[in-house]
């Protein structure tokens, strides 16, 4: 009797914007709180067997604690060396705790930052993975340019649901999920993982 093909496994890629455009660095907030749903939303339904991040603050570094809480291996690319260097303690200190979680570190353009290494390693990321799972708000800048390549590139591209301009994020969160983010709900069923916060360091 032949044996059953090996199933591949399923890579996906995360890129999203900065706190800046995502609600603030003040975290928990409506913004953060929706994103982090949706993240964990999608590896709920996608369920990958590895995620690969950038690291960066916001949305990548959201990424590895969802995927670091629902047992999901991450892989930290991390785009030049000393990528927190100019980042405030507290932060260092986050980035530090991540990457010692990693299931492996990869640093993509050995030296110090120049602009165009973070291209670079949004393309290895991309070029690593089946799908990328993106939290884009339609403005240019780094997360436009990764979902510009992966398209090019045919890689599925998963967008997380963000609220339309005009639209306050918690009416928008409210249609969608039918509660506030910061409200408790009525129910009796259990949370779903991923969707809690990680310790602060």
């Amino acid at each position: 009797m032949a044996e059953e093909p090996t199933k591949a496994p399923l890579v996906i890629t995360i890129t999203g914007h900065r706190p800046d455009k995502l609600g603030g660095y003040e975290t928990p907030n409506p913004m953060y709180s929706l994103v982090v749903k949706g993240l964990a939303d999608a590896f709920e339904k996608l369920k990958p067997d590895y995620v690969i991040t950038g690291m960066g603050l916001g949305v990548d570094q959201w990424g590895a604690e969802i995927a670091l809480n629902m047992s999901i291996p991450y892989v930290a690319a991390v785009p030049f060396d000393g990528q927190d260097s100019k980042w405030p303690p507290r932060s260092k200190a986050k980035y530090a705790w991540l990457i010692s979680r990693a299931y492996q570190k990869y640093v993509i353009c050995p030296g110090e930052y120049a602009a165009w290494k973070m291209q670079r390693r949004n393309e290895w990321m991309v070029n690593s993975c089946n799908l990328v799972v993106a939290v884009w708000n339609g403005t240019p800048g780094g997360t436009y340019n990764c979902v510009t390549y992966a398209a090019a590139q045919g890689k599925p591209i998963e967008y997380i649901p963000l609220p339309p301009a005009g639209m306050e994020v918690d009416e928008f969160y409210e249609k969608l999920v039918q509660g506030k983010p910061n409200e408790p709900k009525t129910t009796d069923q259990p949370s779903k993982p991923g969707t809690k916060r990680i310790v602060e360091i």
